[in-house]
């Protein structure tokens, strides 16, 4: 049995899988949009697709809910698919800020 102090990355390196793991979570706007563009974004663009076998995924991502402030709502238990997919797509997708780099400071460029 693990010690108090082994955390689930540890198990999984120690069994041989290589991780590939953010150093912080994603604003859950930006990963609720990230996913959702992956979807179908604004250009009329498909860029992710789930098998019709897939029942249960299509019944959450078409049925999740979300608050008054825009955050999914956990309510009806319909999030934990959403959330997964959500974190896998920012992970491997993560959203990059096109804004123009300014550099300030001395010297010549």
């Amino acid at each position: 049995f693990p010690s108090h102090d082994t955390t689930e990355h540890t198990i999984l390196r120690q069994a041989g899988l290589k991780l590939q793991v953010p150093n912080r979570n994603p604003a859950v706007a930006d990963r609720v949009n990230n996913l959702n563009a992956k979807i179908y974004n604004a250009a009329g663009e498909r860029q992710l697709f789930v098998h019709p076998r897939c029942k249960h995924t299509i019944l959450c991502l078409t049925s999740q809910v979300y608050d008054d402030t825009g955050v999914p709502d956990k309510k009806a238990g319909l999030d934990h698919i959403p959330d997964g997919l959500g974190y896998l797509v920012s992970t491997l997708y993560p959203i990059v800020n096109n804004q123009p780099i300014v550099q300030h400071g001395f010297g010549r460029q």
